[in-house]
């Protein structure tokens, strides 16, 4: 009996030995087929790849910072720029039309002289002739109508010490110190009550013209009317006797 049971046992003793081995080994297996699964399922994942456009965006962000920078900066000198050259524009239209209107009223100053040169007057010559030396007798002589009345009345009229005196210095001190001055004899200037009267004489041909052009350029320079006759000095070389009438 006793040898039974310890068949028995044994048997058991084996058949559970046998099961859990092979209990053992199916679950290594299972094991190591799920290991191998789970490798190869990670082997066939794609491996995902950094976003180059992400970055090619972003290094092209980073890029048109400072070309936003460099574009609004660029707007600003651009803007800048048109401000200044339509400043220049318009200062230089000012200019052009300036000039324009200061030889309209020439024009319509000339053509009023000739006009007044048919108005009759009482002043003599003679008495013309009086009022200033030698070489200039015959050029004031040759005025006429009104403009001789202008004249002569001018003469007549009392000094002015206040804008006759600055006037005088202003023409006297820009001919003087005028680079053609040599090329001249600034024999009288004499202002009052908004005219002038010069008398030069021209050594050297053209100097008075170049002078003359720079002096109506000054600041200061308001004078609308200018009448100038001019005849050949006596026993001179070429030397001229101008004699030159200015009025506001």
């Amino acid at each position: 009996m006793n040898n039974i049971k310890l068949l028995a046992t044994l048997f058991i003793g084996i058949f559970i030995g046998y099961i859990m081995t092979n209990l053992t080994a199916s679950y290594t297996e299972s094991v190591a087929c799920s290991s191998i699964e789970n490798h190869a399922h990670d082997a066939k994942m794609p491996v995902k790849k950094p976003d180059l456009a992400s970055e090619d965006n972003l290094q092209d962000d980073t890029n048109m910072a400072p070309t936003l920078v460099n574009q609004t900066e660029a707007s600003g000198t651009d803007l800048t720029e048109m401000s200044i050259s339509s400043q220049n524009n318009d200062k230089d239209d000012y200019q052009k039309l300036e000039q324009a209107y200061l030889e309209s009223t020439r024009k319509i100053s000339s053509l009023q002289r000739k006009l007044d040169e048919f108005d009759d007057n009482d002043i003599s010559t003679e008495q013309m002739e009086a009022l200033v030396v030698e070489p200039f007798k015959s050029n004031i002589g040759s005025f006429s109508g009104v403009e001789r009345n202008n004249i002569y009345n001018f003469h007549q009229t009392d000094d002015d010490a206040d804008w006759g005196y600055n006037m005088q210095n202003y023409i006297s001190d820009f001919v003087l110190t005028h680079y053609d001055a040599d090329g001249i004899n600034l024999t009288s200037v004499l202002c009052k009550q908004q005219q002038c009267e010069l008398l030069v004489i021209q050594q050297v041909e053209g100097a008075w013209q170049n002078i003359f052009q720079e002096l109506s350029q000054q600041v200061w320079w308001k004078f609308h009317s200018s009448t100038s006759t001019s005849g050949n000095v006596a026993a001179s070389k070429g030397d001229l006797a101008i004699y030159t009438f200015l009025s506001l």
